[in-house]
C-alpha cells in the first residue's frame, strides 16, 4: 500500500499578528469574517483521526504560524508545517487556500499518497485506507456532471475554470476510449454509467463530480501540473486572496487523475454535508446519524456565531469525550 499522510490546513483568525499581516495586504477591502474564524473544534478533529484512522502515517498540520494551545507539537505523528516552510517567498504572505494547496507538493517528506482535509471535516467512524488508496492510486468515482451556475459569486466558477484548464490537455472521447473500464465500472451504479455514456457525444469535459470531503491526491500530479501550467499557477499564487473568477483550485488534481486514468474506480461513502447555519436539530441529526464522515461547512450564511459555536462544540464533546494523544497532558 505504501504510506499515506493526512494534510489539514488551519488558521486562527483571532491571532493579532495574523490580523495585522492580513490588514496590511487587504488595505481597505473588507474580507468576509467567516473565511478565517476559528470554531475551536480542531481537538475533536484530532480525536476522530486518532480513533478512526489509525493507519495514517503522519498528519501534516499546515498553519500560518500559530498553533492551538492544547496541541502537542512533539507528537511523533504530527508535522507542524508553516507557510514559509514550503511556499516560495514571492507568494508570501498568503491568505488564499488556493496558494497553500497548489504548493503542498513542496512539503518536505510528504508522501506521494496523501489525503487533503479541511478542518471542518470530521471522521466520526472507522474508515479504511483502501477507501482512499489502492495499488498506489487514489480511489475515486468518474462521473460526468456539467457545471451549472446558480449565483453570481459561487464556488462553481472555480469548477468551470478547472474544466477550461483540463480541456486544454484532454479530449473527453479519447479518454473514454482509452479507459472504458474506468469510465463504465460496475461499482458506480447504472445512473453514473448512463451519464458517462451520454457524455460521449461531447469532445470537451463539461464537468466532473466532486464533493466537499477529504480527497485522496498524488503529489506527482501536482508536480506535473506545475510543469504544464506553471505560468498560470504562478499568477494564482501571486494573488494574496482567493479569486473565484480567475483561479483554479486543487480539485483539478483530482480531475486530472480521472482524465489520465490514474485512479481505482470506487464508490466511496460520501458522508454527510451540513451547513453550520442549519437548525440545531438538523446539526444533531447529521452528527449522530451514524455516518463515518461529516462536513460542517460555514459558507458565509448569517447566524448567531457564539451560540452556534457553543452548541456544535457540545455535540462534538458528546461524540469524543476522551482526549487524544495529540493533546497536551
Amino acid at each position: 500500500m505504501g504510506k499515506i499522510d493526512l494534510v489539514v490546513t488551519w488558521v486562527d483568525g483571532t491571532d493579532p499578528a495574523w490580523q495585522d499581516s492580513c490588514r496590511k495586504i487587504a488595505g481597505d477591502v473588507e474580507l468576509p469574517k467567516h473565511l478565517y474564524r476559528d470554531w475551536g473544534w480542531m481537538q475533536y478533529w484530532f480525536r476522530g483521526v486518532e480513533k478512526n484512522l489509525p493507519w495514517i502515517d503522519h498528519i501534516f498540520f499546515v498553519t500560518w504560524g500559530h498553533l492551538p494551545p492544547w496541541l502537542n507539537p512533539s507528537h511523533p505523528k504530527i508535522r507542524i508545517i508553516r507557510h514559509e516552510d514550503f511556499i516560495p517567498q514571492e507568494y508570501l504572505p498568503t491568505f488564499s487556500s488556493h496558494t497553500i494547496e497548489w504548493n503542498l507538493h513542496r512539503i518536505e517528506d510528504l508522501s506521494e499518497q496523501f489525503i487533503l482535509c479541511n478542518d471542518d471535516m470530521f471522521f466520526l467512524g472507522p474508515i479504511g485506507e483502501s477507501d482512499y488508496f489502492q495499488n498506489g492510486l487514489p480511489c475515486d468515482i468518474l462521473h460526468i456532471c456539467p457545471v451549472t451556475e446558480s449565483r453570481a459569486i459561487t464556488f462553481n466558477h472555480l469548477l468551470l475554470n478547472n474544466m477550461v484548464c483540463l480541456n486544454r490537455h484532454f479530449d473527453l472521447q479519447s479518454c473514454a476510449r482509452a479507459y472504458p473500464d474506468l469510465w463504465f465500472s460496475e461499482v458506480y451504479g447504472e445512473a453514473v454509467r448512463r451519464d458517462n455514456k451520454s457524455a460521449l457525444r461531447w469532445t470537451r469535459f463539461p464537468g466532473l463530480y466532486y464533493d466537499h470531503m477529504p480527497v485522496p491526491l498524488l503529489k506527482s500530479t501536482i508536480e506535473k501540473l506545475w510543469q504544464l501550467e506553471g505560468p498560470f499557477l504562478d499568477q494564482i499564487c501571486h494573488r494574496r486572496f482567493r479569486d473565484f473568477y480567475r483561479d483554479i483550485n486543487v480539485f483539478l488534481v483530482k480531475f486530472w487523475n480521472l482524465a489520465e486514468g490514474r485512479f481505482v474506480p470506487y464508490n466511496r461513502p460520501h458522508g454527510k454535508y451540513c451547513l453550520v447555519s442549519a437548525p440545531d436539530t438538523q446539526l444533531a441529526q447529521t452528527l449522530n446519524g451514524g455516518d463515518s464522515l461529516v462536513c460542517l461547512n460555514e459558507a458565509g450564511y448569517d447566524m448567531d456565531f457564539p451560540a452556534k459555536r457553543k452548541y456544535i462544540l457540545a455535540q462534538l464533546e458528546l461524540l469524543f469525550p476522551e482526549p487524544s494523544s495529540f493533546e497536551r497532558s
